[in-house]
């Protein structure tokens, strides 16, 4: 097995113990901004100007420059990204990435595609591709970092917030985020099923086997874990067991109250 290409595609990892990305906790008071677990997301039909039918998200590059924005704290760097509008990567500056290293531990270092990307299959049962059209920025403040993609009706805003540790009721190793997604034409669209790539991460040096490097969803009760041997090709024991790589796993629960990544020493949690 090639544990340097033991990647779980569509999955993201952080934290030191834990990172735990809140949804839905607004921006902090003063500020003016605005595989994969599944989520759906529903485009509001709304009164605004006639503009044609909203476009449908799918996998949608563009040539404009990648350009980045960073909210740090006591704990964290992170580096968000106008591709997707999404984070590019978490630095964890407490945390080295190896015994004698001086490089910080950086979570989705290893992934091509932005961690809590929009992700839309583009059919049933695909792997489902990443939205990295470039997002407008704007808002960034020493805490708010803001995004916004509009085009053919549709609306994307997405704020992250990390707050310091002075903070009231502030919790370490926690990045707050809210996504919003709007059809501003006058024309009703169906409800689509979107997906949140959760990011990439490698396995620690020593799990050459990947034992511990897995995603997980969980109802608040049962925690059901994919491990990540399930994507690449195992010759078996003697050839016993031999299996070819996954493309791509679907772990369908509507109850899903948290999902996470984790290797051997790390984990990250979306709520």
């Amino acid at each position: 097995m090639d544990k340097k290409n033991t990647i779980i595609g569509l999955l993201f990892l952080a934290a030191a113990a834990y990172v735990m990305f809140t949804g839905g906790k607004p921006a902090p008071e003063g500020s003016q901004a605005q595989n994969a677990a599944p989520v759906e997301m529903r485009a509001h039909a709304q009164t605004p100007a006639p503009a044609a039918a909203p476009a449908k998200i799918s996998q949608i590059s563009d040539s404009q420059k990648e350009e980045f924005a960073t909210l740090k704290n006591e704990f964290m760097s992170v580096k968000f990204t106008n591709k997707g509008g999404a984070i590019a990567s978490v630095e964890l500056p407490e945390f080295k990435e190896a015994q004698g290293s001086d490089k910080p531990y950086e979570f989705n270092a290893v992934s091509e595609s932005p961690a809590l990307g929009i992700c839309q299959a583009p059919n049933a049962g695909a792997e489902p591709q990443v939205f990295q059209k470039t997002f407008t920025l704007v808002k960034h403040t020493e805490n708010v970092v803001a995004y916004e993609y509009a085009d053919s009706g549709l609306k994307i805003t997405r704020i992250y917030s990390l707050e310091k540790a002075d903070t009231k009721g502030f919790i370490p190793y926690t990045i707050n985020t809210i996504t919003k997604i709007e059809n501003l034409s006058d024309t009703p669209t169906p409800p689509q099923k979107i997906y949140i790539s959760l990011g990439a991460m490698e396995p620690n040096e020593g799990d050459i086997y990947s034992t511990n490097h897995s995603f997980g969803l969980c109802d608040g009760k049962d925690a059901n874990f994919i491990k990540a041997v399930k994507f690449v090709d195992s010759s078996g024991w003697f050839g016993i067991g031999a299996s070819a790589a996954k493309p791509c796993e679907f772990a369908n629960d509507k109850n899903t109250q948290w999902g996470a990544v984790k290797n051997q020493f790390f984990a990250a949690v979306f709520t």
